[in-house]
């Protein structure tokens, strides 16, 4: 449709024609000035669904128009929430394989065990514990690391002080595939 062709005008609508400037404006207005957001592909279909539903029970253009700006806020605010709730569940499983991955004695990155105080990783085979110190100073060790045989080790062979967590990780990444009796 060209820019100055008008929408054809329903027979029940009052007013005048609109052309596609008319509409291109009001949408814009509707997601800037009103606060609605650009289109969604997310929720693409739910949304024709719902337009489908009014304009087979009746409803005027217009209404439809402002009701469905009150359904998108509405659908964001349900997309976002199941956005949120499928992250989380896909952290706990995340968390979850990688307990099990340290239990199994798989080679892990830094993992919290349930039941198990501190931090564990295993690398080369080796299992490492992390122990948070308490650091005041930006240049005091913030954590110490352990070599352990079993994760409820509370000590273990002290490897050193670190000021984070990555300095560490960079230690065990040297140190674990040494010869231990060096």
């Amino acid at each position: 449709m060209g820019a100055g062709r008008g929408f054809a005008q329903h027979p029940h609508l009052p007013g005048p024609e609109l052309t596609n400037t008319d509409v291109a404006q009001r949408l814009y207005a509707l997601r800037w000035d009103e606060g609605c957001s650009a289109p969604d592909e997310a929720i693409k279909e739910e949304c024709l669904a719902a337009y489908a539903h009014e304009k087979a029970t009746g409803t005027e253009f217009i209404a439809i128009l402002g009701w469905l700006e009150e359904w998108m806020i509405g659908a964001n605010e349900r997309l976002m929430r199941r956005q949120q709730r499928e992250n989380q569940e896909r952290i706990a499983r995340e968390k979850e394989m990688a307990e099990k991955r340290l239990r199994s004695g798989a080679d892990c990155p830094w993992t919290q065990a349930v039941g198990v105080a501190d931090l564990h990783c295993r690398r080369n085979g080796r299992l490492y514990r992390l122990r948070a110190l308490d650091g005041k100073g930006p240049l005091e060790p913030k954590v110490e690391v352990f070599r352990v045989h079993y994760l409820e080790e509370k000590r273990g062979a002290s490897i050193g002080r670190y000021r984070t967590r990555g300095d560490a990780t960079k230690a065990i990444n040297e140190i674990a595939y040494k010869d231990e009796w060096e």
